[in-house]
């Protein structure tokens, strides 16, 4: 019975993915070590080798666990085959990079354990799963099974396996981006493996906590764990961790420009990683030390360390890896200035990001045929046991499998709507930006060209008050376009992850002064009074730039909005612990449906100015949610016909 569930399991997985258990005979030295042994002692050490020998020696560890896993299958030895099979996944996973490999074995490793009900099994082959999907960005199954994982290592109190199952919960809220829940579970397994002496699992934990304060901005925080971490790991001799954490160290310092100690930390962790063959940590420094290049005046070397990253991620058919190589490709031309090259990378990151979540969606649905079909056997073969008891059980039993069936279905749906959900918020996104660019921006620069033409010719003429006119509407055609392109940019970086925010003490006085004088123009244009409010030695703690254009869209907008005569007044004052920036007009106002659309892309609002003024609607969007980056918020109050009054509030000193 064990044999035909194992096969069940891996047959379909064997043909898609061709895997010669014996097209390698076992190495001398280990044949005449089990010659004498019995078969369960074989199968015993045979896994042991698989297991000890899976970073010294990939190939040979497989070997011996595919050994292994032929004996136990063919004799029956359940229990043992399940253990394999979950170590040979683990192999696959983490030192092969092939998931399609290992996800099957995960998936036999918990059918066997299943029917055994080895809870221990199970616990393992769940949190392998979940460890996989991860690896995949599905991070809703990676959640999911890790939990299922914890609930199993808790109803036997494992304390160990408590640790990795809280480990992986919290890498899946970290790609949630819900740091501060994150670094909550990684602490609980720190406490658990201090308790039992787990040096290694401590090391580990204290690293990933580094990772959560690097992705929030925290470079001090991150540096001090990372460096906690890097001793830890030294202290244990795991050359493969030590090398992480120098890898993090590098991408901190790279951060706060210290550029030549970060490609020292960078080429420190390649010796190692290449020391134990470790390509997913060389694709990471050849990453890092790419953008070091594009700081430090190498874009030859630089562009030739992602062009190995690439090429690697490629070899390993790692989707996770390529995505960050376009996203470094992106970063590294917009260091080295070339914008157009930056952006063509950037629409091949968002080409890969795109085929991950198509491609999480298929593992989602693949996840719920897998748990239809393991069902279905198993519940055929307890059928067949259960005829020869009661027909009582028998009812009792198809019963349950019904159940199992609807909640299986119930849970497809339930992912697909998710998905879909996340995938029409995308799609909307897209189509707002299309728009703009096929619309928006083809407009000013249609008349930017007809106008050039007219001047041309009138310069011809002679005709200085037409060319003065012609110029003047270029002029303002341009800063137009330009400040589209701004926003189009901004908000791009925001919607995608790559606006980072650099936290520094801001004189507001001064920013203040700064954008006056570039908005009093426009408004003496038109002749509309602009006016600032602000106390003295007014300081905040926050990103200059995203603070800049809040301010910058709101002045814009009220300018545009507000008629002849009018006024303009823009206040900034404390409020507790808050700062509220205000820009009041005294322009057309906005009606009360509209106030509902503002700020909502799909809704694509946008209207004309007092003087034909044209726009897109993404201005008050990326006020919006540059504020929520500041953990603040906006707000809008108006009257028809009386004008509007946009109101910003966020901490004085914004901690990431």
């Amino acid at each position: 019975m064990q044999k035909g569930i194992y096969l069940t399991v891996l047959f379909i997985y064997l043909i898609i993915l061709p895997i010669n258990i014996f097209s390698q005979e076992l190495p001398h030295s280990i044949k005449t070590e089990i010659e004498y042994l019995e078969s369960v002692d074989q199968i015993k050490y045979l896994g042991k080798l698989c297991w000890e020998l899976r970073e010294q020696s990939m190939d040979i560890a497989v070997i011996c666990g595919e050994y292994a896993c032929a004996i136990a299958d063919s004799l029956g030895y359940t229990k043992e085959l399940a253990q394999i099979s979950n170590y040979l996944g683990v192999i696959y996973l983490h030192y092969d990079y092939n998931s399609r490999k290992a996800i099957p074995y995960f998936h036999a490793a918990l059918e066997l354990g299943i029917q055994i009900q080895d809870t221990i099994q199970i616990a393992f082959a769940y949190n392998n799963l979940g460890d996989a999907f991860y690896l995949t960005r599905n991070i809703p199954l990676a959640l999911e099974y890790s939990k299922n994982s914890l609930d199993y290592f808790k109803s036997v109190n494992y304390a160990a396996g408590i640790a990795y199952s809280y480990v992986n919960i919290g890498l899946a809220h970290r790609a949630e981006k819900k740091y501060k829940l994150s670094c909550e579970y990684f602490n609980k397994a720190i406490v658990i493996r201090d308790s039992i002496g787990d040096k290694n699992g401590i090391a580990s934990a204290t690293m990933e906590i580094a990772r959560n304060y690097y992705e929030k901005g925290n470079l001090e925080a991150s540096l001090r764990y990372f460096e906690e971490s890097l001793c830890l790991h030294k202290e244990i001799d795991n050359k493969t961790f030590i090398a992480i954490s120098l890898n993090g160290i590098g991408k901190v310092l790279y951060k706060k420009g210290e550029f030549f100690e970060a490609l020292k930390k960078f080429d420190e962790a390649y010796k190692y990683n290449l020391l134990r063959n470790h390509k997913n940590g060389m694709i990471q420094n050849h990453l890092g030390r790419a953008l070091v290049y594009s700081k430090t005046n190498g874009i030859d070397l630089g562009l030739k360390e992602l062009n190995n990253a690439l090429k690697l991620s490629k070899e390993l058919g790692m989707s996770s890896g390529i995505l960050d190589c376009y996203q470094a490709y992106t970063e590294f031309y917009k260091n080295a200035g070339n914008l157009e090259s930056s952006i063509k990378s950037f629409e091949k990151y968002v080409f890969v990001y795109d085929s991950i979540l198509s491609i999480q969606q298929s593992e989602s649905l693949d996840e719920m045929q897998h748990r239809l079909s393991m069902s279905i056997a198993l519940n055929k073969v307890n059928i067949e046991y259960q005829i020869k008891k009661k027909e009582t059980i028998i009812l009792l039993f198809l019963t349950l499998t019904l159940m199992i069936v609807g909640i299986a279905f119930f849970y497809k749906y339930k992912v697909n709507k998710k998905l879909n959900k996340k995938l029409n918020k995308i799609n909307e996104s897209k189509d707002k930006l299309f728009s703009i660019i096929s619309h928006d921006l083809k407009s000013p620069f249609n008349s930017i060209y007809g106008f050039s033409e007219l001047l041309l010719k009138e310069i011809e003429k002679g005709k200085l008050d037409r060319i003065k006119r012609y110029g003047d509407v270029i002029s303002q055609m341009s800063k137009e376009s330009i400040k589209l392109i701004n926003n189009i940019s901004n908000w791009s970086r925001s919607e995608s992850g790559l606006l980072k925010l650099n936290i520094e003490k801001i004189d507001l006085n001064d920013l203040f002064d700064q954008i006056y004088f570039f908005y009093s123009i426009p408004a003496q244009k038109k002749n509309v009074n602009l006016s600032i409010s602000i106390c003295s030695d007014f300081y905040i703690y926050a990103d200059k730039e995203t603070i800049r254009t809040i301010i910058s869209n709101l002045i814009s907008n009220a300018i545009k909005f507000t008629p002849e005569e009018g006024e303009i007044i823009v206040s900034a004052y404390k409020n507790g612990t808050d700062v509220t920036i205000e820009v009041q007009d005294s322009g057309i106002g906005i009606s009360k449906s509209d106030l509902e659309r503002i700020f909502k892309i799909k809704d694509n609002y946008s209207t004309l100015g007092t003087n034909d003024e044209k726009g897109t609607g993404l201005g008050l969007i990326i006020c919006k949610e540059f504020t929520e980056l500041h953990d603040g918020n906006i707000k809008v109050e108006s009257v028809p016909g009386k004008g509007s009054k946009f109101i910003v509030k966020i901490p004085q000193n914004f901690i990431k």
